[in-house]
């Protein structure tokens, strides 16, 4: 019978080399953490996504469609400030969505005020502080395609009451 770690070579092993030192500086939070000074070995870095809008453009025709949008609603500055904030979150993940699924940026920028109908006002008015919330929270932990918003595009797609171009 040969002592443990001894390999059949005759080189032999220690415990620590597959699994590290157990000494005080590797505690399990430090462990199960990856290093401060440099990225998750085991996952790429995320490409640097490059809007088709810049933001003041984007803000500002943002802000000009929900105005007529909640004509004869008195929405209180602050809340109209966190809907043009989660509108333009939104509208980020759904354009970015769109692209990773081959739609043409010429065709998003062309169809943008009417996606942005399909997206913000399905009814032809404002929806609720909440609701957007609700699904900017839902894109952000299950991922955009499987958020409403999206589905909307995708039906007014398939309804054909919305027309982009694949590339």
């Amino acid at each position: 019978m040969m002592p443990s770690g001894s390999g059949e070579g005759g080189r032999s092993f220690r415990w620590t080399d597959l699994f590290g030192s157990f000494s005080s500086c590797n505690s399990e939070a430090s462990v199960n953490q990856p290093a401060r000074d440099y990225a998750n070995p085991g996952e790429p870095d995320a490409p640097l996504y490059h809007p088709l809008q810049e933001d003041g453009q984007r803000r500002q025709e943002l802000s000009d469609r929900l105005g007529i949008n909640s004509i004869g609603s008195d929405m209180p500055d602050e809340v109209r400030e966190s809907i043009l904030k989660t509108h333009n979150s939104i509208e980020l993940k759904i354009e970015k969505a769109l692209r990773s699924d081959r739609f043409s940026e010429d065709s998003l920028m062309e169809k943008r005020h009417q996606i942005r109908g399909v997206l913000f006002y399905p009814n032809g008015k404002a929806l609720s502080l909440r609701t957007y919330n609700q699904h900017l929270h839902y894109m952000e932990n299950f991922g955009t395609h499987r958020s409403v918003p999206y589905k909307r595009v995708i039906k007014a797609l398939y309804n054909q009451d919305l027309e982009l171009e694949k590339i």
